[in-house]
């Protein structure tokens, strides 16, 4: 009987014991569903999320196709920071002198103040960007009101262009002056766009290098006389920057035509055979400092995102464009558009606008701008498509394709590889001008992503650029144009040549290196050439010019030499 009722204490144990147990599981298994249902609810909320982060997404990317940037709305704390780091001087006032890299911020900046580069108080210059942040100069005459404000050149890999003004805070300024000059930027309308939005702010346009431009097209012209190129290189600019105003929907504007050397002559109080349009800016920048009360607070027609949405948060602090993959029909495609040849080598010229594409394009093929077949060549977008060429020998494999000049209004540099279907393309040759921009960058990037693709570097123009330089060098007023020169002037230019143009090889081998360095690509050799020295080149004449030409157009063929025998 004891045992028996010792069972019956050890079974109600042990069944207390499961429900205890069971209890337990059920309690478990609650939580489970209870944690599962959160799960798929947080599942949810993600995918929504993710939905809708991908329609804006795509909002964003089709504003930028049809080129509308995000612009923000400067907070008042964004104005009296901006004021506050800038110094801003209430009475005064406050001029910045923007546009791309390149351009001539920094000489004018010293002329419009009477200085040469060499005198004391002077903005830096050189072939990199000596300026690195935004910089401020005081008038030099005492009883001016204006302060100069000399700003970091956009399209860079430090400045993107489209946030150049935001991130500079261009807004606080009185006056902006916009320089351009080989052609009008996407960035160059971008800030005129915004100052349409910004009541209080008066902009000029200045076309920059006016002599430099004008000597070039002497030379090409030679020896036909001075004054018909100086009037085509004038009445070009005019209607350049009008075309350009009219397709981007802005009012119209004069452009004024100066030369650095005219800018500081005439701020001097002496006469300058160069002298364009300095004067009339000068009055009108004038006019307008004495018209201009006290800055007050903003006043913004419209803006695309408000201020502090995530949206305008992320698009303005990112640096990383849309990439896209190209699909086995894009690549297609775009084969076909472009007249893809099996059993031939297809090279793109590409760069930004006005760094002499079409006229590498003729040089490379032993042809002058005036030759039949030659690619037309000018200041203004002389190529609006995508052109294919062919090599004029006949043994050749070689075909030329010359790409429209990316940062243009018609093609924004981030949408440029795709846009214009550069991933087909055995070898890339992109061509830099003034300073290496983000846009060349970008390409050199997609190239590496694309492990078929060869990619070569090359800075043009360099003997405008030498001759440039050797001219800064010599006394005030030199001409190297002037007929009546005498010997030892000219003696004196040939050797100030041949040092700077030791420096400029050596200035631009650093600099191409130090932006490969930043942007975290491969090194790579660029190639310092000039147009007519590759002429010269393909024609088998000698060239006092040539610099890297042979070694180039050696590497080029070696390339497709081994594209050949590899059977690609």
């Amino acid at each position: 009987m004891a045992i028996w009722s010792k069972n019956r204490a050890t079974e109600a144990s042990l069944q207390e014991r499961v429900e205890d147990a069971e209890g337990t599981l059920r309690a478990a298994e609650n939580r489970a569903k209870r944690a599962q249902k959160d799960l798929k609810e947080q599942e949810r909320v993600m995918v929504e999320d993710a939905h809708r982060a991908e329609e804006a997404r795509l909002a964003i990317e089709r504003k930028w196709f049809e080129g509308v940037r995000p612009e923000c709305r400067p907070s008042d704390e964004d104005i009296a920071r901006m004021k506050a780091q800038y110094n801003y001087s209430p009475g005064f006032i406050h001029i910045a002198v923007v546009g791309s890299a390149g351009a001539g911020k920094s000489s004018f900046i010293n002329a419009v103040r009477g200085l040469s580069k060499n005198d004391p108080g002077a903005a830096p210059t050189g072939i990199v960007e000596t300026t690195a942040t935004v910089t401020r100069y005081a008038d030099p005459y005492q009883e001016s009101r204006i302060i100069w404000y000399d700003v970091p050149g956009a399209g860079t890999a430090k400045v993107s262009d489209w946030q150049y003004f935001n991130d500079m805070g261009l807004y606080i300024f009185d006056c902006i002056i916009m320089l351009i000059d080989n052609r009008v930027l996407e960035s160059d309308l971008a800030i005129l766009r915004t100052c349409e939005q910004f009541k209080n702010i008066d902009a000029f346009i200045v076309r920059s290098k006016s002599d430099q431009q004008i000597n070039n097209m002497v030379y090409e012209k030679m020896p036909q006389g001075f004054n018909p190129e100086r009037h085509r290189f004038i009445d070009d600019t005019y209607q350049n920057v009008k075309m350009h105003l009219e397709r981007g929907n802005l009012v119209p504007r004069r452009v004024y035509v100066i030369c650095v050397d005219a800018m500081l002559a005439i701020v001097r109080n002496i006469c300058s055979s160069k002298a364009i349009d300095e004067v009339d800016l000068l009055n009108d920048v004038e006019r307008c400092a004495c018209t201009h009360t006290l800055l007050a607070p903003c006043q913004i027609v419209s803006v695309v995102f408000p201020a502090g949405s995530s949206a305008a948060r992320h698009i303005h602090t990112s640096t990383i464009h849309t990439e896209c993959r190209p699909s086995e029909e894009d690549i297609t495609r775009m084969k076909s558009q472009y007249h893809y040849s099996p059993g031939f080598i297809h090279i793109a010229v590409v760069g930004s606008a006005g760094a002499g594409k079409s006229s590498f394009i003729n040089a490379v093929r032993g042809l002058s701008k005036n030759d039949p077949g030659a690619a037309p060549t000018g200041i203004v977008e002389t190529t609006a498509t995508v052109t294919r060429y062919a090599d004029p020998h006949k043994d050749s494999c070689m075909v030329w394709y010359d790409v429209p000049g990316s940062g243009t209004p018609n093609v924004p540099d981030w949408q440029y590889f795709n846009d214009k279907g550069l991933y087909i393309f055995d070898c890339i040759i992109v061509l830099t001008d003034n300073r290496v921009l983000e846009s060349d960058l970008a390409i050199l990037r997609a190239c590496e992503q694309f492990k078929n693709i060869d990619a070569f570097i090359l800075r043009s123009k360099s003997d405008q650029h030498i001759n440039n330089m050797a001219c800064e060098k010599m006394p005030q007023g030199f001409d190297p144009c002037d007929p009546d020169m005498d010997a030892e002037t000219r003696s004196h230019f040939l050797l100030t040549k041949l040092e700077e143009r030791q420096r400029f090889i050596e200035e631009t081998s650093q600099n191409v290196e130090m932006h490969l360095e930043r942007g975290k690509l491969l090194p790579k050799k660029v190639y310092v050439i000039c147009m007519d020295a590759m002429v010269a080149t393909m024609r088998q004449i000698r060239s006092s010019k040539a610099i890297d030409e042979a070694d180039l157009l050696s590497d080029v063929r070696g390339c497709v030499l081994r594209r050949l025998q590899s059977g690609w």
